[in-house]
C-alpha cells in the first residue's frame, strides 16, 4: 500500500491490517440486524463479530453544525420523519428515531459521530467515514479531536476538487481513498503533497470495465495504491461493480462474485454479508494452503 515516509505512523495500523489479514472486508454502515439499526455502535461491534475488518460509517450534519452517524435520503424509509437530517437542528435531530425499531419507553435514536466512534479508541477496529465531504473540513476537526487517526479512513469523490483542497489543508492526514469511475482518476491526486492518498474505490458498471483488467489493478498496485470496490446492491438499481454484487454472492454462491474480484487482487471489499465474505476469504486461503 502507499506509504509516504512522512505519513508512515498514521498509516501503520492499516498497513498492519494488511499485512495480517490479506484483503479486507468492509461492513457497510455496520451490521444492522434484528434489533439492531444501521450506522450505530451496536452495527460496529456486530460488524466486527461477523468477520468485518473496517466497518463503514455514514455522517450528516445538522443545519446547525452538529454531526450524527446517518445516510441522508433514506429518512422517509427509516425515521420518524421524511425530513432530511441536512434541514434540521441538532435539537431536531436528537428527537429523531427509527421508527420500525422503536419499542414502548425505548426509542432507537441516532447516535453523534464522535460518541458512536470514540469508544472504539485504540482497539482493532477500523473505519472509514463516507459522506462526510460536504461538511469537510469542519467534520474532519470533529474526527482529528478523537486522537484516532490510524483507525479513520476517510473517502470522497477524486474529482471534487474543493473537498480535496479542504482534506489536504489539514494538518492531521487521515488515510484517504479517492473515489474514481476513470483510470484518469486515479492519478489525479499522486503528486498531491498533502494528501496521504492510501487508495482509490473504483466504480464501474460491467465486466467490459477497465477496471476489471489484471492489468490496471497491477498498474494501481505499483502506483502504490490499494483498490477498494463495492458491491453493494443499492435502492436506485444503480451497480458500483458491475454483475459482481452482493445479491449474485446469495443467489450462486460467494465466490461467484467475490471471487473474480479476489483474483484480480482487489484489497478491500464492502459488502451487507460480511459473514459471508469472511468465510469466502478464509475458504479460498485454506484450499491455497
Amino acid at each position: 500500500m502507499r506509504l509516504h515516509k512522512q505519513f508512515k505512523t498514521e498509516n501503520a495500523f492499516l498497513a498492519a491490517q494488511f499485512r495480517r489479514r490479506g484483503p479486507l472486508v468492509m461492513a457497510h454502515r455496520g451490521t444492522a440486524v434484528g434489533s439492531i439499526p444501521e450506522n450505530s455502535t451496536g452495527a460496529v461491534i456486530a460488524a466486527v463479530r461477523s468477520g468485518a475488518d473496517v466497518v463503514e460509517i455514514d455522517v450528516t450534519g445538522s443545519r446547525d453544525g452538529a454531526f450524527f452517524a446517518h445516510h441522508d435520503g433514506v429518512e422517509g424509509q427509516h425515521l420518524s420523519t421524511p425530513t432530511n437530517l441536512a434541514l434540521l437542528t441538532e435539537a431536531e435531530i436528537e428527537s429523531v428515531s427509527y421508527r420500525w425499531l422503536d419499542q414502548p419507553d425505548r426509542p432507537v435514536r441516532l447516535e453523534r459521530l464522535a460518541a458512536l466512534l470514540e469508544p472504539f479508541a485504540h482497539t482493532e477496529v477500523l473505519f472509514q467515514i463516507d459522506r462526510s465531504w460536504p461538511w469537510w473540513p469542519d467534520v474532519l476537526h470533529v474526527l482529528a479531536s478523537l486522537h484516532m487517526t490510524q483507525q479513520l479512513i476517510v473517502k470522497c469523490p477524486a474529482a471534487m476538487g474543493d473537498a480535496v483542497d479542504a482534506l489536504a489543508s489539514m494538518p492531521v492526514k487521515f488515510p484517504y481513498v479517492a473515489m474514481c469511475q476513470t483510470l484518469a482518476e486515479t492519478e489525479l491526486h499522486l503528486e498531491n503533497p498533502d494528501l496521504n492518498l492510501i487508495g482509490v474505490e473504483v466504480i464501474f458498471t460491467g465486466s467490459d470495465s477497465p477496471f476489471v483488467r489484471p492489468e490496471t489493478i497491477t498498474r494501481l498496485h505499483d502506483l502504490g495504491l490499494t483498490v477498494w470496490v463495492n458491491t453493494l446492491v443499492l435502492p436506485n438499481g444503480v451497480p458500483l461493480a458491475g454483475e459482481y454484487d452482493d445479491e449474485r454472492a446469495l443467489y450462486e454462491g460467494p465466490d461467484a462474485a467475490w471471487g473474480p474480484l479476489l483474483d484480480l487482487g482487489i484489497d478491500v471489499i464492502q459488502t451487507d454479508w460480511p459473514w459471508l465474505l469472511a468465510a469466502c476469504r478464509h475458504d479460498r486461503a485454506a484450499s491455497r494452503a
